[in-house]
Parts: structure tokens; sequence; C-alpha cells
């Protein structure tokens, strides 16, 4: 398993500016929604890619896991809906070593962006379409350490 790779929270708390009452006001992500480490490798046991976030704090939530679509299975947070572990199946990919730095980062992505438009069209799942788009800009971020260790 790949040591926690840190995230500056600050590169990504960005401003939303938004208009209540009239008035525009920027806000801000929590920081507890901001991911302030990543770490990804590959399980031999279940063939599968796993991409963590950490946040601030211990983790007290039960998961949910959404499969994104054949490749991808991203667990969230049950009440928060922050994002804590992506499980991607590199046999479904068809990866290999040569293309596996370019398949996680861009699949991850990919998979996170439309996770975050189906979050904003449900109103069932909890958690803000906001803090899927900043988990997807830290694995773009951090993509060329996320993926130092090759499937054996």
């Amino acid at each position: 398993m790949s040591d926690w790779l840190s995230i500056d929270p600050g590169k990504f708390s960005e401003p939303e500016k938004k208009t209540i009452r009239g008035v525009e006001i920027n806000v801000y992500p929590s920081p507890y929604d901001i991911p302030d480490a990543i770490r990804g490798y590959y399980d031999n046991d279940k063939e599968k890619f796993i991409i963590e976030f950490r946040y601030i704090g211990e983790r007290h939530e039960k998961l949910r896991s959404d499969t994104e679509d054949d490749h991808l299975i991203l667990k969230a947070g049950k009440k928060t809906g922050r994002i804590y572990e992506l499980e991607l199946d590199m046999n479904a990919l068809n990866a290999n070593a040569v293309n596996l730095q370019m398949q996680i980062p861009e699949k991850t992505i990919d998979a996170i962006d439309r996770a975050a438009k189906t979050l904003s069209r449900e109103s069932k799942k909890s958690g803000n379409p906001r803090n899927y788009l900043l988990s997807s800009k830290i694995v773009d971020h951090r993509k060329n350490d996320l993926v130092e260790l090759q499937p054996q």
C-alpha cells in the first residue's frame, strides 16, 4: 500500500459566487469537505486499483457504494456524500503497465464528474456535487504520483 500524498486544501478552496437575496457573496467549501491527503495502490486480491481520500478528523460514517460504470465503484459517506474510496477495475479496462498511468486518472476523473452530474439531478443522495468536483481536481493534481505502483 502506498503512502498518503498530502494535499494543500488552500489550492482547492476556490470560492463560488452566489447571489442570495440580491447580494453577491463568495461561498467557500468547508475545510472538512476538502481531502487533506490521497493515495493510490493496486490491490492484488481484488485486482483493482484503489484511490483513497482522507479528510480532517476520523471517518465515523458508513459508506455507500455506487457503481458509476463497468469500471468504477465509488464509495461515499452516507451522510456527508464525501468520496472516500474509488475502485477501478483494471481487468474490465484491459489495462496494462503501458497505459495504466493514462487510464487511471482519465477514467477516474470522468467517473467522478459523471457522479457529480447525477448527484445534482438526484435529491435522494447526500452530498454536494461541488465536493465531487474537488475530488476530481485533486486526482488530476496528483495523478502522476498516484499511479507509481504498477500491477504485478
